[in-house]
């Protein structure tokens, strides 16, 4: 039989740390402004395309 602190480490590991830690990365996921900023990159790259 295992001591309940012994369990509640293995459901922080387990549940609690990856579920955190997906919520701070799609927290920053949610910030960064690449979708924001697509079309003006997909614009300079087609007339860096037509220069050349």
């Amino acid at each position: 039989m295992q001591a309940s602190s012994a369990i509640s480490a293995v459901n922080a590991v387990y549940i609690y740390v990856p579920l955190a830690l997906t919520a701070v990365s799609l927290i920053f996921i949610y910030l960064y402004k690449l979708y924001r900023e697509y079309d003006n990159i997909i614009k300079e790259l087609d007339e860096r395309k037509l220069e050349q």
